[in-house]
Protein backbone atom coordinates (compact mmCIF):
# COMPACT_ATOMS: atom_id res chain seq x y z
CA UNK A 1 0.00 0.00 0.00
CA UNK A 2 2.82 2.61 0.88
CA UNK A 3 4.54 1.62 -2.50
CA UNK A 4 1.38 2.56 -4.64
CA UNK A 5 0.92 5.57 -2.15
CA UNK A 6 4.25 7.02 -3.06
CA UNK A 7 3.16 5.75 -6.79
CA UNK A 8 -0.12 7.72 -7.01
CA UNK A 9 1.74 10.62 -5.36
CA UNK A 10 4.95 10.87 -8.29
CA UNK A 11 1.81 10.21 -10.74
CA UNK A 12 0.14 13.36 -8.77
CA UNK A 13 3.49 15.41 -8.85
CA UNK A 14 4.42 14.81 -12.21
CA UNK A 15 0.74 15.45 -13.53
CA UNK A 16 0.40 19.25 -11.55
CA UNK A 17 3.95 19.38 -13.60
CA UNK A 18 2.31 18.80 -16.60
CA UNK A 19 -0.72 20.89 -16.38
CA UNK A 20 1.12 23.78 -15.69
CA UNK A 21 3.21 23.19 -18.81
CA UNK A 22 -0.42 22.61 -20.34
CA UNK A 23 -1.70 26.06 -19.07
CA UNK A 24 1.33 28.08 -19.99
CA UNK A 25 1.55 26.30 -23.69
CA UNK A 26 -2.37 27.53 -24.08
CA UNK A 27 -1.56 30.96 -22.92
CA UNK A 28 1.09 31.02 -25.71
CA UNK A 29 -1.13 29.36 -28.52
CA UNK A 30 -3.85 31.69 -27.45
CA UNK A 31 -1.04 35.08 -27.32
CA UNK A 32 0.41 33.92 -30.94
CA UNK A 33 -3.05 32.61 -32.63
CA UNK A 34 -5.47 33.81 -35.12
CA UNK A 35 -6.89 36.03 -31.87
CA UNK A 36 -3.62 36.96 -30.17
CA UNK A 37 -1.66 39.88 -29.99
CA UNK A 38 -0.94 39.57 -33.89
CA UNK A 39 -3.92 40.07 -34.91
CA UNK A 40 -5.05 42.89 -32.45
CA UNK A 41 -2.18 44.57 -33.53
CA UNK A 42 -2.91 44.56 -36.84
CA UNK A 43 -6.62 45.34 -36.48
CA UNK A 44 -5.26 48.32 -34.52
CA UNK A 45 -3.39 49.83 -37.01
CA UNK A 46 -5.04 48.71 -40.29
CA UNK A 47 -7.94 50.59 -39.54
CA UNK A 48 -6.14 54.22 -40.58
CA UNK A 49 -4.25 52.13 -43.31
CA UNK A 50 -7.72 51.49 -44.67
CA UNK A 51 -9.44 55.10 -44.02
CA UNK A 52 -6.49 56.53 -45.78
CA UNK A 53 -7.61 54.15 -49.03
CA UNK A 54 -11.45 54.40 -48.50
CA UNK A 55 -10.59 58.55 -48.37
CA UNK A 56 -9.15 58.16 -52.08
CA UNK A 57 -11.86 55.32 -53.33
CA UNK A 58 -14.53 57.44 -52.49
CA UNK A 59 -14.04 59.63 -55.67
CA UNK A 60 -14.62 56.47 -57.60
CA UNK A 61 -17.76 55.23 -55.35
CA UNK A 62 -15.46 52.35 -53.64
CA UNK A 63 -14.97 51.29 -50.54
CA UNK A 64 -12.33 48.95 -49.51
CA UNK A 65 -12.27 46.31 -46.72
CA UNK A 66 -8.88 44.84 -45.27
CA UNK A 67 -9.49 41.45 -43.32
CA UNK A 68 -6.74 39.46 -41.42
CA UNK A 69 -7.34 35.71 -40.48
CA UNK A 70 -8.10 35.05 -43.10
CA UNK A 71 -6.07 37.60 -45.43
CA UNK A 72 -7.90 39.27 -48.13
CA UNK A 73 -8.24 42.40 -49.68
CA UNK A 74 -11.60 43.32 -51.27
CA UNK A 75 -14.08 46.13 -52.58
CA UNK A 76 -17.79 47.46 -52.31
CA UNK A 77 -19.47 49.80 -54.00
CA UNK A 78 -21.07 53.00 -52.23
CA UNK A 79 -23.88 52.33 -50.10
CA UNK A 80 -23.97 48.55 -50.85
CA UNK A 81 -23.15 46.06 -48.38
CA UNK A 82 -21.84 42.70 -50.58
CA UNK A 83 -18.16 42.91 -50.91
CA UNK A 84 -16.01 41.75 -53.77
CA UNK A 85 -12.52 40.03 -54.43
CA UNK A 86 -10.40 41.72 -56.78
CA UNK A 87 -10.55 38.97 -59.10
CA UNK A 88 -14.00 40.13 -59.79
CA UNK A 89 -13.28 43.80 -60.52
CA UNK A 90 -12.46 45.30 -63.91
CA UNK A 91 -8.97 46.25 -65.07
CA UNK A 92 -10.30 49.95 -64.58
CA UNK A 93 -11.54 49.09 -61.08
CA UNK A 94 -8.91 47.41 -60.18
CA UNK A 95 -6.19 50.22 -61.09
CA UNK A 96 -8.43 52.63 -59.02
CA UNK A 97 -8.17 50.34 -56.08
CA UNK A 98 -4.01 49.90 -56.96
CA UNK A 99 -3.55 54.13 -56.92
CA UNK A 100 -5.62 54.51 -53.60
CA UNK A 101 -3.57 51.60 -52.09
CA UNK A 102 -0.15 53.85 -53.30
CA UNK A 103 -1.49 56.47 -51.74
CA UNK A 104 -2.71 55.05 -48.63
CA UNK A 105 0.93 53.69 -48.40
CA UNK A 106 2.14 56.87 -49.06
CA UNK A 107 0.11 58.58 -46.29
CA UNK A 108 0.67 56.11 -43.86
CA UNK A 109 4.87 55.96 -44.48
CA UNK A 110 4.63 59.82 -44.60
CA UNK A 111 6.20 59.91 -48.28
CA UNK A 112 3.46 61.95 -49.34
CA UNK A 113 4.60 61.02 -52.84
CA UNK A 114 3.11 58.62 -55.79
CA UNK A 115 3.49 58.03 -59.30
CA UNK A 116 0.70 56.46 -61.17
CA UNK A 117 0.77 55.42 -64.68
CA UNK A 118 -1.88 54.85 -67.36
CA UNK A 119 -4.32 57.21 -66.78
CA UNK A 120 -5.24 56.78 -70.60
CA UNK A 121 -7.61 54.00 -69.33
CA UNK A 122 -10.55 55.86 -67.40
CA UNK A 123 -12.80 57.63 -69.44
CA UNK A 124 -12.97 61.76 -69.42
CA UNK A 125 -15.12 61.63 -66.52
CA UNK A 126 -13.51 59.43 -64.19
CA UNK A 127 -10.26 60.95 -65.04
CA UNK A 128 -11.59 63.92 -63.46
CA UNK A 129 -12.73 62.41 -60.92
CA UNK A 130 -8.85 60.78 -60.39
CA UNK A 131 -7.30 64.22 -60.37
CA UNK A 132 -10.10 65.47 -57.89
CA UNK A 133 -9.27 62.46 -55.76
CA UNK A 134 -5.63 63.13 -55.91
CA UNK A 135 -5.73 66.84 -54.67
CA UNK A 136 -7.69 65.62 -51.98
CA UNK A 137 -5.46 62.98 -50.56
CA UNK A 138 -2.75 65.72 -49.22
CA UNK A 139 0.07 64.62 -51.24
CA UNK A 140 3.15 66.59 -51.04
CA UNK A 141 4.19 65.61 -54.92
CA UNK A 142 2.37 63.23 -57.83
CA UNK A 143 3.66 62.23 -61.22
CA UNK A 144 0.87 61.24 -63.18
CA UNK A 145 1.90 59.91 -66.77
CA UNK A 146 -0.77 59.64 -69.66
CA UNK A 147 -1.18 60.23 -73.52
CA UNK A 148 -0.89 63.92 -74.69
CA UNK A 149 -4.96 64.63 -74.57
CA UNK A 150 -4.86 68.12 -73.61
CA UNK A 151 -8.42 68.91 -74.12
CA UNK A 152 -8.69 66.29 -70.75
CA UNK A 153 -6.05 68.64 -68.70
CA UNK A 154 -8.12 69.25 -65.71
CA UNK A 155 -8.16 72.55 -64.10
CA UNK A 156 -7.00 72.00 -60.37
CA UNK A 157 -5.66 75.06 -58.61
CA UNK A 158 -2.77 75.84 -57.25
CA UNK A 159 -0.97 71.91 -59.86
CA UNK A 160 0.82 72.99 -62.56
CA UNK A 161 0.97 70.29 -65.23
CA UNK A 162 4.25 69.71 -67.62
CA UNK A 163 4.30 67.68 -70.68
CA UNK A 164 7.68 65.52 -71.22
CA UNK A 165 8.51 64.40 -74.85
CA UNK A 166 10.90 62.79 -76.04
CA UNK A 167 12.85 64.32 -78.91
CA UNK A 168 15.07 61.60 -80.95
CA UNK A 169 15.70 64.14 -84.06
CA UNK A 170 19.24 64.63 -83.07
CA UNK A 171 21.97 62.21 -82.48
CA UNK A 172 21.16 62.05 -78.69
CA UNK A 173 17.61 61.69 -77.67
CA UNK A 174 16.34 64.55 -75.87
CA UNK A 175 13.72 65.26 -73.18
CA UNK A 176 11.47 68.69 -73.33
CA UNK A 177 9.84 69.83 -70.96
CA UNK A 178 6.49 71.86 -71.82
CA UNK A 179 4.54 73.34 -69.02
CA UNK A 180 0.70 73.23 -69.73
CA UNK A 181 -0.97 75.39 -67.62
Amino acid sequence: ADTNRKHYAEAMATKAKLDAKQGLLERLVEYFGPKGVQARLLDEHVGGFESSMNTVLAAWGFQCHLQFEPYSFGLSFAGKDQVFKLSTMSKSQRHSFSIAFQVALSKVSGFNFVVVDEIDMFLEDNRGKFYQALMGAGLDQVIVLQSDLRREIPQVPDAIFYMLSLDRSGDVPLTKVERLT
